[in-house]
């Protein structure tokens, strides 16, 4: 049989780079090891890596660091993070996208953040302990990057994308590198560009904790279909039918033929209600604002043109921000004509954005 390293690069030299199409029997192999790896003690997020629009099974636990960085080939990672109630597969279109552009350059990694997706019901996963807030959210993701052997250098993720609730994880990840001051082969470092979509400051939005309220109200025994969800939502907890919809991709059959949701709820409370407690302008400050040495990372703050969250008084603040950084080019404000779910109501007005941000990155590498 393969070994894991074997087979991660197999699949690499089956046509990855190439662009040729792969051998469904290396892939079930890949899956397979998908499903034997041993857990390692550290904390860890279940994971799919994307490479030139292509996904491929992710792994449990790496215990082969040469095999990953095998598979990448040279190519840097960028970390997609997802929104609250979701999980890593909502960021595919725009890591495919990436990926599709920079095909010899970038690999994209999406996480299950704890308590949403496999990471909250994969049996292979040691379950994430309480407190669950955002600063252990971005603690998880340090900890699955050094478990992968993403560090140093050479191999540290050079940018992070986060939507929404992802953005604020994607801040606070940055925050807590940038203020390690690490610099070794051992250390992760703080990813050169970080975008946040449409994550805005300060509690959470109305309709969010309406969502997670009726989610917590519903009596799973009167779910048999995804179709009784969208009515109990719509019609008994008053949500709106396009949110209910999505919410049926949370779904999954449970061993005795029964819905049960993908994320859990207590986490999802826990996190909501930490929202509130996260300094997201003073993270911005001491992460890029009050930065100016020469490993300065940049943000760039999407801002849905049709969220109403976006205050003028939060707004403005940001700009000023910006004004006082010694660079104003390291915080980037972009607004798109889109509801909240900005990288799918202009998928390529995102990837117009990101591509100029990537274009300068890997030109000044």
């Amino acid at each position: 049989m393969l070994s894991q390293s074997n087979c991660l690069l197999k699949y690499l030299s089956a046509g990855i780079r190439n662009r040729k199409k792969i051998s469904p029997s290396t892939l079930s192999r890949c899956r397979l090891f998908s499903n034997t790896i041993p857990l390692q003690s550290s904390t860890f997020l279940h994971h799919e890596w994307i490479i030139d629009g292509k996904v491929i099974p992710g792994t449990p636990s790496i215990n082969d660091k040469d095999g990953i960085r095998g598979l990448h080939n040279g190519r840097r990672t960028v970390i997609f993070l997802h929104g609250l109630l979701g999980s890593g597969k909502n960021l595919r279109n725009p890591a495919k996208k990436l990926t599709q552009s920079y095909p010899d350059n970038i690999a994209a990694l999406l996480l299950d953040l704890r308590g949403h997706g496999n990471s909250n019901h994969d049996p292979n996963l040691r379950p994430l302990q309480p407190p669950h807030t955002i600063h252990n959210c971005a603690f998880d993701i340090i900890q699955t990057m050094t478990t992968l052997g993403l560090t140093g250098e050479n191999h540290s993720p050079i940018g992070c994308v986060g939507h929404s609730f992802g953005g604020r994880c994607a801040l606070q990840y940055l925050h807590t590198l940038t203020m390690q001051h690490k610099n070794d082969n051992n250390a992760v470092l703080p990813p050169k560009h970080t975008w946040l979509l449409d994550t805005v400051p300060g509690r959470a939005h109305g309709s969010v904790a309406n969502v997670v309220s009726a989610v917590s109200n519903i009596d799973m025994a009167a779910v048999n279909t995804k179709q009784d969800l969208v009515k109990i939502l719509t019609q008994e907890q008053n949500i709106d039918k396009s949110i209910a919809a999505w919410m049926t991709t949370n779904l999954k059959k449970s061993s005795d033929g029964s819905f049960e949701f993908m994320f859990d709820l207590n986490v999802v409370e826990s996190i909501l209600n930490d929202f509130p407690k996260q300094d997201f302008m003073s993270l911005l400050k001491d992460s890029v604002v009050n930065r100016n040495d020469q490993r300065s990372n940049k943000v760039y703050l999407v801002m849905a043109g049709k969220n109403q969250s976006w205050t003028d008084d939060i707004v403005s603040e940001l700009q000023n921000l910006k004004k006082k950084t010694y660079n104003e080019s390291l915080l980037e404000l972009v607004t798109l004509s889109a509801g909240h779910w900005v990288h799918v109501d202009d998928l390529d007005g995102l990837m117009k954005e990101m591509n100029q941000s990537f274009d300068q990155l890997l030109k000044n590498r």
